[in-house]
C-alpha cells in the first residue's frame, strides 16, 4: 500500500502487524531522524531509489539503522572476490610448486 506520509505508513504497518515499511531513500538521506521514527515503533525500514546507487549513501543508511537497502548494480558496491575456480587453480599451483610437480593443462 502506498501512503502519502511516513506517519501514515507507520500507522498502517503497525495496524496490520507488518514487519516494516519501504521508503524512498531520498527522504531518509535528507532527514536521517526519520529512521528512528520507524524503528522506535518496532518496525524495520527498507529503502529504495536512485540515491541508493551511491556507495556512501548505502553505508550511511546501514550505519544509521536501515535494515535493507535496495539498489541497482550490486557488483559496483561489493568488493571483488575470487570465485571457487580461481581459488582452486591457485591452490593447485601452490601444491605443484611445493612438491616440485609440473602442471599439465
Amino acid at each position: 500500500m502506498r501512503s502519502r506520509t511516513l506517519k501514515e505508513a507507520v500507522m498502517f504497518a503497525r495496524s496490520e502487524n507488518l514487519l516494516g515499511i519501504n521508503v524512498d531513500s531520498y527522504f531518509i538521506l535528507r532527514e536521517p531522524g526519520l529512521i528512528r521514527t520507524v524503528t522506535d515503533k518496532g518496525l524495520v525500514l527498507f529503502t529504495y531509489g536512485e540515491d541508493n546507487n551511491n556507495t556512501e549513501n548505502i553505508e550511511l543508511q546501514k550505519k544509521n539503522g536501515v535494515a535493507a537497502v535496495i539498489y541497482d548494480r550490486i557488483t559496483h558496491h561489493i568488493p571483488q572476490q575470487k570465485n571457487v575456480f580461481q581459488e582452486e587453480e591457485e591452490e593447485a599451483a601452490q601444491l605443484h610448486k611445493l612438491f616440485g610437480l609440473k602442471v599439465k593443462y
